[in-house]
């Protein structure tokens, strides 16, 4: 005797052989819940994560007598080797390990060469219209204190650890996360402008995730606009090579405009 479950089992199985366009539909609904769940979850990590041991390192190294600005430096360094072994664990789950280190093959150099200098010049042009366009909606940004010392920015060991994190962390685990991991989860089930919006977004918003209680849009605007650029370099040359190139030249530009 069949049950009425089992029947409706039965008669659903044989509709769906009917018309097959129905089980791939639902499969393809089911891959991009999946897809996005563990972006949304890697994000959230890569957030959440940092936040948490930040918070342990500073009191501990505070605690041994280091000042706020070096326990800050040290802190900022290994955040982005806890997000680089982040990324890594979700790559190892997914079993995208050897994936992600085939985009670290070099690319053609001329073609790579002449699009980071497009990327990167292009990038500056947005950034300076959507500064000028911020300032005229919402008034100036913010202006963001690096140090709690003044004194601090003469001390060579305290900003040869914020050039560690700015110009070298920075650049190699957020293109790694963002324009590898992410961005490539996105297109197996979006268009590349889809993938690429979103990934920048996400890339922004990383930026200042609290927005609504601390600080303003304005960081959130300037980083998508190099996330949504550095995504297109990424598939245009098929390697992260560029777009941690370009990463690196904004943020060591920063670094040498700041400090110089």
């Amino acid at each position: 005797m069949i049950r009425a479950a089992d029947s409706d089992s039965l008669i659903w199985s044989e509709y769906s052989e009917e018309f097959p366009g129905i089980r791939s539909e639902e499969g393809s609904v089911r891959s991009k819940k999946k897809a996005w769940g563990l972006v949304i979850l890697s994000w959230l990590c890569m957030v959440i994560a940092p936040i948490l041991f930040a918070i342990v390192s500073m009191f501990l190294l505070l605690v041994i007598g280091l000042s706020e600005d070096m326990s800050w430096g040290i802190t900022g360094v290994m955040i982005y080797v806890l997000m680089f072994f982040i990324l890594i664990a979700f790559l190892y789950i997914e079993g995208k390990l050897g994936s992600l280190w085939k985009l670290f093959e070099l690319p053609p150099k001329k073609k790579a060469f002449v699009l980071i200098i497009i990327v990167s010049v292009v990038d500056f042009l947005l950034v300076v219209v959507y500064t000028i366009g911020y300032d005229f909606i919402l008034g100036p940004p913010g202006e963001i204190e690096l140090f709690f010392d003044p004194d601090s920015a003469n001390n060579p060991l305290i900003l040869a650890l914020l050039f560690t994190s700015m110009s070298i962390g920075a650049p190699l685990v957020e293109e790694m996360f963002f324009r590898g991991y992410i961005l490539d989860s996105l297109r197996t089930i979006h268009s590349d402008a889809v993938s690429i919006i979103s990934s920048g977004l996400l890339f922004g918003l990383m930026h200042n995730p609290f927005f609504l209680f601390i600080g303003d849009f304005y960081t959130i605007g300037s980083a998508s606009i190099g996330g949504f650029l550095y995504a297109w370099l990424r598939i245009q040359t098929g390697s992260l090579w560029p777009s941690i190139a370009c990463h690196f030249l904004w943020n060591t530009t920063i670094f040498v405009l700041m400090f110089a």
